[in-house]
């Protein structure tokens, strides 16, 4: 978008949620947001008109909040 780079994830954990991070350059990211909804959540689309983002996100009814994690680089979540 006009403004550079975003990146979306889903964060596994104890609380399933969203994150979107944004970047000029593509090397310096800064977390912008977190998405949460009422249930476990799941970032699953990203739009663009070339001057805004929309993120299209699913919430779980079912899914029940679980410490599923894996040691990696950051302690305590799992990246999907």
């Amino acid at each position: 978008y006009a403004g550079g780079y975003v990146a979306v994830g889903t964060v596994q954990g104890p609380d399933w949620h969203g994150r979107i991070w944004t970047s000029p350059d593509g090397e310096d990211w800064t977390l912008a947001s977190e998405v949460r909804g009422e249930h476990l959540t799941s970032l699953e689309q990203v739009l663009s008109d070339g001057e805004q983002i929309v993120v299209i996100a699913s919430g779980h009814e079912c899914g029940e909040p679980r410490d599923i994690s894996q040691g990696g680089w950051n302690l305590g979540v799992t990246w999907l």
